[in-house]
């Protein structure tokens, strides 16, 4: 009988072979250098094909990708819109250019003399007109660009019950642009009754438009028009209208009227700024109003450029002198580009509801408090509400005194709708001045 140990030896000895023979590698002999290139060449042509598939799936995907998912994201990437406000001061006049000498050029009355003669020795011809209106027109028809045309369509049924569908028509003032939208000032009458809300860029295919903001003091809004919506031919004809510097304007100063001046979209007229209204009380501030020779629909939306093409204002119903149908009033647009900007970001405009002066210098030697006077105090608003009325003097708000009318404006630009501040105020009394303290509530416009 063989020997246990042995046999034991035997089968480990075996099994150690049998683990030699697996550990070995089998070593594939080297390529020949046509199989590389064959390898090499197949790799590229996969590159090459599936690049291909890649790109055309993106190109063919892309348009929808780009309109849902910018859908999407509307609501939850912020863009702010920002709109500068300008300076009051008045750049001034550019100085002689250092190589001309002032003993060169007539001054006083012989330089107003030898203008006259100038102009008696010129004859004016035909061709000086046409070229002069030539230059006005090229400006208004590349500022028309930036007009849209605003349908306010109203959803009725008429006598047997049939749905009808109507549209007015308004004007509209493309102001600022951001990744996703145009942003489009109007006039609020095309937005305050409609069911639905209709923009054409130059009389192309109509897009869904949508508000973001309306201002009821101006009686304006603030339209959005998705850019993914617009056709290939109306986004290469839309242009955004430069904000002009309104305190730039002076009196004699030629505009041009475009939107609605004839009550129609895209029309357009031209005239002289007859007398420019400064310090002029609006609500809670104070402004300039043009009057411009100029026709002008402030329903249907009528904006005025300059000769540079930039927007300085636009045509309102309000503080249009009683019975004169010669001149058109106008709000100069630098006095509210802080409410344009809060507008088209979708944040309430400040109301606090005001008609008022600032104190002077020689009013307050003579005994009357440094404040805002306030001539009225608009009924309803949150300051009549409040309890402020005509004649009281506004001191502080917020903590913060009251120096002046553009302070004042700063002051309330900074608060927000629904905020609570109080504001401090001098009521005349029989012998001297009390001051009271009331709690607003901040408004909208």
């Amino acid at each position: 009988m063989p020997d246990r140990n042995s046999h034991d030896e035997l089968k480990e000895k075996d099994t150690k072979e049998k683990r030699q023979f697996i550990k070995e590698t089998i070593v594939k002999p080297p390529r020949t250098r046509r199989q590389t290139a064959a390898r090499a060449i197949g790799l590229l042509f996969s590159a090459a094909f599936f690049g291909i598939i890649a790109a055309l799936t993106f190109a063919i995907t892309a348009p929808f990708a780009k309109r849902y998912l910018s859908e999407e994201s509307e609501g939850s990437t912020a863009v702010t819109v920002t709109i500068p406000t300008d300076s009051e001061t008045v750049p001034s006049e550019p100085e002689t250019p250092p190589e001309t000498s002032k003993e060169e050029l007539p001054s006083g009355e012989d330089l107003e003399e030898l203008i006259r003669k100038e102009i008696a020795d010129y004859e004016f011809t035909e061709e000086d007109l046409k070229a002069i209106f030539a230059n006005l027109k090229t400006n208004a028809e590349e500022a028309s660009h930036g007009i849209v045309t605003v349908y306010s369509v109203k959803h009725q049924t008429d006598w047997f019950n049939n749905p009808v569908e109507t549209a007015g028509q308004f004007s509209g003032a493309v102001i600022a642009e951001t990744p996703l939208e145009y942003l489009v000032l109007t006039p609020i009458e095309a937005v305050s009754e409609a069911d639905s809300i209709l923009v054409a860029v130059q009389d192309q295919e109509a897009v869904a438009g949508h508000l973001i903001g309306s201002d009821q003091v101006t009686g304006m809004a603030v339209l959005g028009i998705q850019i993914a919506d617009l056709s290939d031919a109306a986004a290469e004809q839309i242009t955004v209208l430069e904000l002009g510097n309104s305190h730039t304007v002076q009196q004699g100063d030629f505009l041009t009227a475009i939107g609605s001046p004839a009550g129609y979209p895209y029309s357009m007229g031209y005239g002289l700024v007859s007398y420019i209204r400064k310090d002029v009380q609006v609500t809670d501030g104070r402004s300039r109003i043009f009057y411009v020779d100029v026709p002008g629909d402030s329903k249907k939306g009528t904006f005025l450029i300059d000769m540079d093409g930039r927007m300085v204002g636009w045509v309102t119903g309000d503080y249009q002198p009683e019975g004169d149908s010669r001149v058109t009033a106008v709000r100069a647009i630098s006095d509210y580009k802080a409410i344009l900007e809060k507008l088209s970001n979708g944040i309430q405009a400040p109301y606090f509801g005001i008609m008022g002066q600032e104190i002077s210098e020689e009013q307050i030697q003579r005994g009357l408090p440094a404040g805002i006077y306030v001539t009225r105090a608009i009924e309803d608003s949150p300051a009549y509400q409040a309890g402020i009325q005509a004649g009281d003097i506004i001191t502080e708000i917020g903590g913060n005194p009251v120096e002046s009318m553009s302070k004042w404006k700063e002051q309330l630009d900074a608060l927000t709708a629904g905020e609570t501040v109080t504001v401090k105020v001098e009521r005349s009394g029989r012998e001297a001045y009390t001051e009271l303290e009331y709690p607003v509530t901040i408004g909208a416009r």
